[in-house]
């Protein structure tokens, strides 16, 4: 049978194709349990799965972060700064879609949090200016 005509849950049997059903199965677990920011790496590519990424690949990344802090601290009241970079993730979608982990001191009392923001890098406008979206900043929810 060729490719084209091979029903989907075939297409992700073996890992020539891919990634093995098992792959897929833990993939959609930790995207589910993270969303989307605790994603291991997977020895396949495929549009659309979240991958991480270097924390230094895109000079762009902490005026992200930093954006996010601004967002929460608009939305919360709060004074946090952002400190660094932890971890990176990316999905491409139009543009890219980035889930950044990262570290925040409160100003006021010096105390460090971990962040997490959803932040989407449209495809540039008719005049190429940038266009980002905040879709999402937090505190990093802790593990049980």
């Amino acid at each position: 049978m060729s490719e084209a005509k091979k029903p989907v849950d075939d297409m992700y049997d073996s890992d020539e194709d891919g990634m093995s059903k098992e792959d897929w199965a833990r993939y959609e677990k930790e995207v589910s349990s993270s969303r989307g920011y605790d994603v291991g790496v997977y020895d396949c590519l495929s549009c659309g799965l979240i991958t991480p990424i270097d924390v230094d690949c895109l000079e762009e990344l902490p005026s992200y972060a930093k954006m996010a802090v601004d967002y929460y601290n608009g939305h919360n009241h709060t004074n946090f700064k952002f400190v660094e970079l932890v971890k990176v993730n990316s999905r491409v979608v139009s543009g890219i879609l980035f889930y950044l982990t990262f570290k925040v001191e409160d100003a006021d009392n010096e105390k460090t949090e971990t962040f997490q923001a959803r932040v989407w890098s449209k495809i540039r406008g008719k005049n190429g200016e940038d266009m980002v979206e905040i879709e999402e900043c937090r505190i990093k929810p802790t593990t049980s």
